[in-house]
């Protein structure tokens, strides 16, 4: 839809993450989903990534499906940054 063709939509922050989480093992997560376009980990201070998806409902169900979930044994937080301020402003009619 053309609602959600902002790119920012597609990208998902993950927080919480434990040291040693590579890139492969988040793009397998994540993966699942739909396909990625890039997966961006935080060495310093590591504990966080950003994963680009292709499609804007893919990265929403992965928000959906990881957040609150153990990965290599932390719970993860898996957020959209778009939620942290409002973009969708109405269109004039």
């Amino acid at each position: 839809s053309h609602r959600d063709a902002s790119p920012g939509n597609c990208n998902v922050y993950i927080g919480n993450l434990g040291q040693h989480v590579s890139r492969a093992v988040l793009e397998q997560a994540f993966g699942v989903y739909g396909p990625l376009r890039r997966v961006w980990v935080a060495q310093k201070p590591p504990g966080f990534a950003f994963v680009d998806f292709e499609k804007p409902h893919d990265a929403a169900a992965a928000v959906q499906g990881l957040n609150g979930k153990t990965l290599c044994g932390r719970q993860i937080r898996v957020d959209n940054p778009v939620t942290l301020a409002p973009i969708h402003l109405p269109t004039p009619a």
